[in-house]
């Protein structure tokens, strides 16, 4: 069940004002200058509150230290004292630090003994103005949740791009890759690896979990019923259903962005065509009808392409069509084989799985095919999916076996698209087959 990760959340919006040119930083080479910025103590009119307000802090450090874009002030350097402060900083004491941004907040006595209210505040130290003002109200045992959501409003306003704090991944927890005693589960967990929760047993294989981008709800693959079918879960009640009775093998779903169609693949006779779904009409529609393998289909952003890989050019390729089934072209010309395909939400890259010379590979390209580069190599990398800032991805990465672990072990990875600071996601076992929700579905 995913209901203790659903609460009632305000927001009121106090002020914004302009941000600085001088605070904004454009991400595109794999190294760049952090931003130095403060996180000041906030201030307690509610001494009960007290250790909320530390973790809180705590954890926003920890966010942002974590994408290596900022660079963060220690409290013993700190020129101004925090417990003297006034309700505006004194800049020139901060920029004598030069420190760009400043962060403040206080937690005021709440209505509700078990709620947290918090105010909080971004400064722009050089134009000496505030750029960020926002009330949170939430239930105290959600006080990660509230220190996600200021650690986007900071990363918003000083990298000018949306944050990916308050996001959640779904995977395939596996025990055992590559054995006869793998045992596969589809789980879900905040962006760092909090709020683990399990959605199924490891009675039956799951392949492939996807997360709807405008509701709490995933689309899967499963061998429930011997045969390969595509399965919908509700994250509310934790409720399954079947999402249609397809002959041969259905795999490979994936939602288009507007959630209301699933787009697939369906295997007949050893051929592999890509279908779509209207999920309100129950309308099926196929969408390929080449005498191969079309598989691993990806709206874009807009909704009007589909990314897919095909073996009709002899070798497994990319190639792009409309959203029709019409206009088919193919997109890369590499060497090696390309696979798993998936648009970026900016619309600017598409990301893949690649192999060439007995080698994994993950890349990126253009829609139209061109500036391929690799991200992250290994025994078997593959899978990708990304951030909805798409700024970051997280992908499969599999390790040879040995006499200690046969089937080697399989790991969720994160890296992000210039292809720096690539982490190992911690999770309870070993995973796959990750997937990153939208920012807004589980706020």
């Amino acid at each position: 069940m995913l209901k203790r990760f659903l609460f009632s959340f305000y927001f009121l919006f106090l002020a914004t004002i302009e941000i600085a040119s001088a605070l904004t930083v454009e991400i595109t080479q794999g190294n760049i200058n952090p931003i130095p910025i403060a996180l000041v103590p906030f201030k307690i009119k509610d001494p009960d509150k007290k250790s909320y307000a530390k973790k809180i802090l705590k954890q926003v450090n920890k966010n942002l230290l974590a994408t290596g874009l900022f660079k963060i002030l220690p409290e013993k350097d700190f020129i101004e004292n925090p417990e003297k402060m006034s309700a505006i900083p004194r800049f020139s004491d901060w920029r004598l630090l030069k420190i760009q941004g400043i962060a403040t907040g206080k937690i005021i006595p709440s209505d509700k003994q078990d709620y947290l209210t918090l105010e909080f505040r971004l400064w722009d130290a050089f134009r000496e103005k505030q750029i960020e003002g926002q009330a949170l109200i939430g239930h105290k045992e959600n006080w990660r949740k509230i220190a996600h959501k200021i650690s986007n409003y900071i990363y918003n306003r000083l990298i000018g791009e949306a944050g990916h704090f308050d996001t959640k991944i779904a995977y395939v927890s596996e025990s055992a890759p590559n054995t006869k005693h793998n045992k596969r589960r589809l789980a879900i967990m905040d962006f760092d690896g909090e709020n683990h929760s399990y959605l199924t047993n490891n009675k039956t294989i799951v392949l492939t979990p996807r997360l709807s981008p405008t509701k709490p709800e995933l689309v899967f693959m499963s061998y429930e019923k011997g045969t390969p079918q595509i399965f919908l879960l509700d994250l509310h009640t934790n409720k399954k259903r079947k999402l249609g009775n397809f002959p041969g093998m259905a795999f490979a779903p994936r939602f288009s962005p507007d959630g209301d169609k699933v787009i697939f693949s369906q295997s007949i006779n050893g051929l592999s065509s890509i279908y779509k779904m209207n999920l309100i009409n129950k309308r099926l529609t196929r969408l390929t009808r080449s005498p191969s393998i079309d598989t691993s289909p990806s709206y874009s952003p807009d909704g009007k392409k589909i990314v897919f890989n095909s073996d009709r050019s002899g070798s497994k390729q990319l190639y792009i069509m409309n959203s029709n089934g019409s206009g088919i072209q193919r997109i890369s010309f590499g060497e090696g084989t390309y696979s798993t395909p998936v648009w970026s939400p900016r619309g600017d890259l598409i990301a893949f799985s690649k192999t060439y010379k007995s080698n994994f590979y993950i890349g990126v390209m253009k829609p139209n095919g061109h500036n391929e580069r690799w991200l992250s190599s290994g025994y078997v990398v593959e899978a990708p999916s990304w951030a909805p800032n798409g700024r970051l991805l997280m992908y499969t990465k599999q390790t040879r076996g040995d006499k200690r672990e046969p089937g080697g072990k399989s790991h969720v990875m994160m890296i992000d698209v210039t292809g720096h600071r690539g982490k190992t996601m911690r999770v309870p076992h070993q995973g796959s087959a990750p997937d990153w929700s939208s920012a807004h579905v589980f706020s």
